[in-house]
Parts: structure tokens; C-alpha cells; sequence
């Protein structure tokens, strides 16, 4: 996404604000597999829309196996 577009607003600042979200997605009701894309948005950037940076695929809760 950002290879073909640039931000010359970006070019002058000396911070950029992310916003970051992690979402869980049931793929099936009848499976324990959720898919948890982590999206972010440029908050400088309020008309583009957010994009994905991973998606992580577990067969469990994974709030409960999740270490920062």
C-alpha cells in the first residue's frame, strides 16, 4: 500500500500516531479457529482507511496466550 503512495505530510513530523486494533473472527460456528487480524490507522490520515499489519490464526482463546 504505502510503495505507491506517499505521505509528504509524514516527511515533516517528528511523531506519527498509530491507532492499533486487534479483532477476533469466528471463521466457523462450528470450530474453535478465530482468525485475529491487528489493524492499524494513521491518525493524521483520517480519510484512508485502516490496513492490516498480521492476522494470527488460533485454535484458542488467545487474549490468554498472549505475552507483552
Amino acid at each position: 500500500y504505502f510503495e505507491n503512495n506517499s505521505f509528504p505530510q509524514l516527511e515533516k513530523k517528528d511523531n506519527i500516531v498509530l491507532d492499533v486494533g486487534i479483532y477476533d473472527l469466528k471463521l466457523f460456528k462450528s470450530s474453535n479457529k478465530v482468525l485475529w487480524p491487528i489493524l492499524v490507522s494513521i491518525l493524521d490520515f483520517q480519510n484512508e482507511s485502516p490496513f492490516t499489519i498480521a492476522c494470527l490464526s488460533k485454535t484458542k482463546n488467545l487474549e490468554k496466550s498472549m505475552i507483552f
